[in-house]
């Protein structure tokens, strides 16, 4: 029986569905149970992640797709289904390796230098899964979702920025949040309109030769994120990710809290000093 790795004592963050009502009879959603729930290892932390998976209220009565589970897009682009590691440790992986040429032992020691407890086996891995992720999961792969794409009434898609380290490029990748299937990914080293602008019709074309309509979409609010969608999709409701607002809002208390924590540690060595004397 495999034992789960005691990470101590970490910060825990609650993700909800980005629509607050349900897309097809516009009824409120209520709380049902956690999609998934599990501690994710990221560049900048560790932490306790759930996704919450929200309901029509009206699934006994009038509600056309009763079964629906709604669920945070952007926490689902956090990590691969089913890893730990989050999806900017992969790609820090793949663009060291790939990018700067580092052997695997320097990329392990970069890793660990940054606090990211992981393996040197695990970076191997990694390896091949950026490569993956590059490739995605184009021509006839694709045609396999054709059928649960449709069912679901189209696409809505997800566009994950991932950027582990300011001035390298930055990994896109556009993926179905409802079906899970990744259409493009594209590494940018220039992240302007024009640059998003033309991987955004490569998707679209991508969408026009499987027939499938495309729903909506949702992202962060990078400016040229906004005006590409506005452009490339016309009138396609373009939802925005609450992680990104709250972790905005919640970073200048974070900072206070940390600045009073050492304040009064301080305060409490002085005590015992003064005690002491």
């Amino acid at each position: 029986m495999k034992v789960a790795k005691d990470y101590g004592e970490i910060p825990s963050y609650h993700h909800y569905p980005e629509v607050e009502r349900c897309p097809h009879c516009e009824s409120e959603l209520e709380r049902s149970h956690p999609v998934w729930s599990k501690v994710i290892v990221s560049l900048e932390e560790v932490a306790k992640v759930t996704n919450w998976g929200y309901r029509c209220v009206n699934r006994e009565t009038t509600c056309p797709k009763p079964d629906e589970v709604y669920r945070s897009v952007m926490a689902d682009g956090l990590t691969l289904k089913n890893y730990t590691f989050g999806l900017d440790v992969i790609v820090f992986v793949g663009q060291q390796r790939f990018g700067e040429c580092r052997s695997l032992a320097e990329i392990h020691q970069a890793l660990e230098s940054r606090g990211v407890p992981i393996s040197e086996r695990r970076v191997t891995d990694y390896m091949g899964e950026y490569e993956v992720l590059l490739k995605c999961a184009q021509g006839a792969k694709l045609e396999t979702y054709r059928e649960q794409i449709l069912a679901n009434g189209g696409v809505v898609l997800a566009i994950d920025g991932v950027q582990p380290e300011k001035g390298k490029p930055t990994l896109y990748i556009f993926r179905d949040a409802l079906s899970g299937a990744r259409l493009h990914a594209a590494s940018l080293l220039h992240n302007d309109t024009d640059s998003l602008k033309a991987e955004m019709e490569v998707v679209d074309d991508l969408l026009k030769e499987l027939g499938v309509p495309l729903q909506g979409v949702v992202s962060d609010d990078q400016r040229a994120l906004l005006q590409g969608v506005a452009e490339i999709w016309p009138g396609v409701l373009h939802h925005l990710c609450h992680l990104h607002f709250l972790k905005a809002v919640q970073r200048p208390i974070r900072e206070e809290d940390s600045s009073l924590a050492k304040e009064l540690k301080k305060g409490g060595v002085a005590s015992a000093r003064l005690s002491v004397r």
